[in-house]
């Protein structure tokens, strides 16, 4: 039970004239109401994200749709698909990128020390550690 939410519903009660045991019942009434609608409201939209992401015409602009749908939460399906299909440039897969990634734990190449010599020269006017 969230105190938060039955604190609103025994305001309510006593707003609309119930007290003691009534208003208990209408504070209980109106948290469960509540939680009702919160669940739905969950539900619909996951429905909602997962129609969007689903979507072809979304592929390799992922990104973008869902922080359109999350931002526009008015916007239906159809809306957020059409406008990001038409407004936003599609890049690679996140498989792709992911493909393209040096691995973890890679080394970068080292610097000789001939062309470190050469990079300190340039830098001092003069060659040095040779």
């Amino acid at each position: 039970m969230s105190k938060q939410i039955y604190n609103q519903g025994l305001e309510k009660a006593r707003e609309a004239g119930f007290y003691g045991d009534a208003a208990h019942d209408y504070a209980i009434e109106y948290e469960l109401a509540f939680d009702d609608a919160y669940a739905g409201a969950v539900k619909s939209s996951g429905k909602r994200l997962g129609a969007i992401l689903s979507n072809p015409k979304v592929k390799g602009r992922e990104r973008a749709a869902l922080d359109l749908a999350i931002k526009s939460p008015a916007m239906s399906v159809d809306d957020v698909v059409s406008f990001v299909s038409e407004n936003v440039r599609s890049g690679s897969s996140i498989a792709a990128r992911m493909a393209n990634e040096p691995s973890l734990g890679h080394e970068p190449p080292m610097v000789s020390d001939s062309s470190f010599n050469d990079i300190a020269a340039g830098v001092y006017g003069e060659r040095k550690h040779r």
